[in-house]
């Protein structure tokens, strides 16, 4: 650039900067050349060629007037750059969320040239501090928009009531997802618009970087919490792991710059100690299993335990992968699986079948010990059909449950009714019986009876199938051979034996007794 150029560069500067009352510090009311489209061009191009004369002006430093003709250009060189910094400042702050979309037209290429002229120029740190300053506020307003709490730490939520802490890790699960995938997403788009891809990665840092390390401050420190929690929490817990895990591929390519490696770490780690507390939390629900000592209901029907581990189970089948061997592998491999080894939610049936074994066997009565694990067992199996579990536990499992609950159905029938039936059945049939042997097979068959009514008239089979099932059951095992001895004695010699009638119950009675049994008082 010769002197002429030179000359020309700075009259040209000296003009556009004193137009727009800004020369040397000194600043007049501002107005906006790019927003306006007047001046904007040139003002660039300004700043390019007096950078220029700069740089042919230093290599002649020995002459002549060449200092004082630096120095007037760099004062020039830094009103332009404030002049284009405002500028900046301006476009940033006055353009709408549409505007600065990649495809924004004039204003995302206004922005960019600026950012190019001032980087070219050596004041890319300058525009840089705009940029950063401006759109942190706006990130920090977007999430204030979003409702965006101020999570606790780990010693602040121990003092916090559990409904509280669960409404945190909600409103956490909902800002995160809207953080990453709206506010952060619209972010990176906009610093790589704007600035070159080494500059965008910083900006997008020193833009969302304190947010993402405040969002990620949370999950670990309820990952630290949620370890001394009860297993029922253990789903919130999973959910903060869900979100967090799904998020994760996008939060490293987000934040993929080596300044933003400890964003990354942070994700990672956070991920890691939710995983780990969900696994410490499943490991104390087995525990529980293990260690209950409650007693069995005295009605025989559906223990709590039962209804307390399938419910977790199914809600916790609901998260799939979540729930495969890398969270959920805390027992031992069951011996009751052929083949490969099952998936490890169904180890938990398996804890389950049997401690409700051990817990039949503490009834005094026999029949009702039966009765509880009939009970039992068609609740877990009726849970598992009905649900993914089936998946998990497989076919010949379920079938194999199922035979266990026949068998349990037959050994409490035969247990508590057959024995009533057996006197009448030891009978020949083609040999009359004497009137009064028939009175003494009734009497006894009356007091067993009222016996064994008795004691099942306050048992349930909660299950409405089940209970049909049985009462089919007792009609076949007891009603049908009474009624055939009935008929065959009864209507002989049904008249008064002393004080007493030979038969006390006619087979209808017997068959209005039978329905009035298990009813589930519940329904």
């Amino acid at each position: 650039m010769d002197e002429a150029n030179v000359e020309k560069t700075i009259e040209l500067a000296e003009s556009i900067t004193r137009k727009r009352g800004l020369i040397e510090g000194i600043r007049g009311d501002f107005d906006a050349v790019f927003i306006r489209d007047v001046d904007a061009r040139r003002l660039t191009k300004v700043a390019v060629d007096l950078q220029k004369s700069m740089e042919q002006s230093m290599k002649k430093i020995s002459e002549k007037n060449s200092e004082q003709l630096i120095i007037k250009l760099q004062k020039l060189m830094q009103a332009v750059m404030k002049r284009l910094q405002m500028e900046f400042y301006a476009i940033l702050c006055g353009s709408s969320s549409l505007d600065l979309e990649p495809d924004g037209g004039v204003v995302m290429a206004d922005l960019r040239s600026i950012a190019d002229c001032t980087i070219a120029c050596g004041y890319g740190k300058e525009c840089v501090s705009v940029y950063t300053s401006v759109r942190r506020s706006v990130v920090h307003e977007q999430l204030h928009d979003l409702r965006a709490d101020r999570f606790p730490g780990a010693n602040e939520m121990k003092k916090m009531e559990w409904k509280v802490v669960e409404e945190k890790v909600k409103r956490w699960i909902y800002l995160v997802q809207a953080a990453v995938n709206e506010v952060f997403r619209r972010e990176k788009l906009l610093s790589r618009s704007v600035f070159p891809a080494e500059v965008a990665e910083l900006c997008f840092r020193e833009t969302c970087g304190d947010a993402a390390a405040d969002l990620l401050r949370f999950p670990a420190d309820f990952g630290n919490r949620a370890r001394n929690m009860s297993p029922e929490k253990v789903f919130r817990t999973l959910d903060a792991y869900e979100a967090l895990a799904a998020l994760l591929p996008t939060i490293d390519s987000m934040f993929s710059g080596r300044t933003s490696a400890a964003i990354r770490s942070a994700a990672a780690e956070a991920a890691v100690n939710l995983r780990s507390a969900a696994r410490t939390m499943i490991g104390r629900f087995r525990a529980a299993i293990q260690e209950d000592s409650s007693k069995p209901p005295a009605n025989g029907g559906i223990h709590p335990l039962a209804r307390y581990v399938m419910n977790f189970l199914l809600f916790l089948d609901d998260y799939g992968v979540l729930i495969s061997d890398d969270v959920v592998r805390v027992l031992d491999p069951p011996r009751v699986f052929s083949g490969e080894d099952p998936p490890a939610i169904a180890w938990f049936v398996v804890a389950l079948i049997c401690k409700l074994n051990g817990k039949a066997a503490t009834y005094d009565d026999v029949g009702l010990g039966y009765l509880f694990l009939a009970n039992n067992l068609n609740y877990v199996v009726s849970k598992i059909r009905s649900s993914n579990l089936k998946l998990s536990v497989g076919s010949e499992w379920i079938s194999g449950r199922e035979s266990e609950l026949s068998g349990s159905l037959s050994k409490y029938v035969e247990s508590d009714w057959t024995r009533l039936i057996s006197p009448l059945d030891a009978r020949d049939p083609t040999v009359e019986i004497p009137r009064e042997e028939a009175g003494e097979i009734f009497r006894d068959f009356n007091s067993h009876f009222r016996e064994t009514y008795g004691k099942n008239r306050y048992r349930v089979i909660p299950d409405p199938e089940l209970r049909t099932r049985v009462r089919d059951s007792l009609r076949a095992a007891t009603v049908s051979p009474y009624a055939e001895f009935y008929d065959r004695c009864a209507v002989k010699y049904n008249r008064v034996f002393g004080s007493d009638p030979i038969a006390l119950y006619t087979p209808e009675d017997l068959e209005y007794y039978v329905r009035d049994l298990f009813s589930d008082p519940s329904s």
